[in-house]
């Protein structure tokens, strides 16, 4: 435990941490229930129309952004004595192995339901995969691990051993209409970010008297609260060059791009943790050299897992969140 977290003091703050494991007791609504999801809202699609149009259309990529730290915050105080309060939460007991299988099982269960939708007809990936343009984008992969003072830290696991790059919206139409055009169909791609925690954080602050007027003792009390909860999450909250947002995009082979945003953040309601452990005032190594002066941390947690549980969970998050896009994606054709 020592490798896992770095311990910090702070002067004049006073701070409590609690931690439960009970997935509905702190809000969250499950996905099979979730009533107030608002397609014409919730998601968002600046231009639909190869979407709207497409005949036939496999996967080329499939990618699902696993944090495995990650962090809440709240702000306090304005102007230049703003300060950010944050609680963070390390989860143990998930294997590279479980991550690469939820990403294929996710990958194989998502295609089957695209290739459902009247009027599309799938195309197997190999045709995508064996083009001259794959291989080229292939040459230069993006990072499949990533860590940050925001980010926490995130393992991208791509279904079927296929190349990940890093959406750009302004690029990727080019290399994947090439793929397009080569393969006689248009190509379609998603990035899922999957997070594990919610986190419930109070901080106040309040003036008592000091050495006379204009010298009072400035108090700050903080506290924090996890909840191990799986969630699909509308970004991975990077720094701005690193950001990920939950999407899927369609490319054709004119260039032409629809591109279907997740505008909230999805919980689901079902624990999967076995244990949590709690560390006043500590951050998680990994991050550590990474957080501003101007932060206050309530403490970490570090949220054990049962790892078929979350397997388990994850999935049927997924899945959930699967039907509501595969259903937008139907309304608009």
């Amino acid at each position: 435990m020592k490798k896992l977290l770095a311990l910090f003091a702070f002067i004049a703050i006073s701070f409590s941490v609690s931690a439960q494991d009970n997935a509905s007791a702190r809000g969250g609504v499950s996905f099979s229930s979730f009533n107030d999801f608002n397609p014409k809202k919730d998601f968002q699609c600046g231009y639909d129309k190869p979407l709207e149009k497409s005949t036939k259309a496999g996967l080329v990529k499939g990618s699902i952004h696993f944090k495995d730290i990650t962090s809440g915050a709240v702000l306090l105080g304005k102007g230049q004595g703003r300060e950010t309060v944050t609680a963070w939460a390390v989860l143990e007991g998930i294997s590279d192995q479980t991550l690469q299988e939820i990403s294929d099982e996710f990958a194989a269960s998502f295609q089957a339901k695209v290739a459902a939708i009247s009027g599309l007809e799938q195309t197997e990936s190999s045709a995508f995969t064996g083009t001259a343009a794959y291989a080229k984008v292939a040459e230069k992969p993006g990072k499949t691990e990533d860590n940050g003072k925001l980010v926490g830290q995130v393992k991208v696991k791509t279904a079927e051993n296929m190349v990940y790059k890093r959406m750009d919206y302004v690029k990727s139409p080019g290399p994947m209409s090439k793929m397009a055009k080569e393969a006689g169909s248009d190509v379609y791609s998603y990035d899922i970010v999957v997070d594990f925690a919610r986190f419930d954080i109070d901080a106040t602050r309040w003036k008592s008297d000091g050495y006379g007027p204009g010298y009072d003792f400035i108090n700050t009390k903080t506290s924090s609260n996890v909840m191990p909860q799986i969630s699909i999450r509308q970004t991975n909250t990077a720094d701005r060059m690193k950001i990920v947002n939950t999407n899927f995009t369609l490319v054709n082979e004119k260039k032409q791009m629809a591109n279907v945003l997740l505008m909230k953040n999805l919980f689901y309601n079902e624990n999967y943790a076995t244990e949590i452990d709690s560390y006043d005032g500590a951050f998680p190594e990994a991050i550590n050299k990474g957080i501003s002066i101007n932060t206050r941390n309530t403490g970490t947690f570090v949220i054990k897992a049962d790892e078929a549980k979350y397997k388990e969970v994850v999935l049927k998050a997924l899945d959930a969140y699967s039907d509501l896009l595969v259903e937008y994606i139907i309304a608009m054709r």
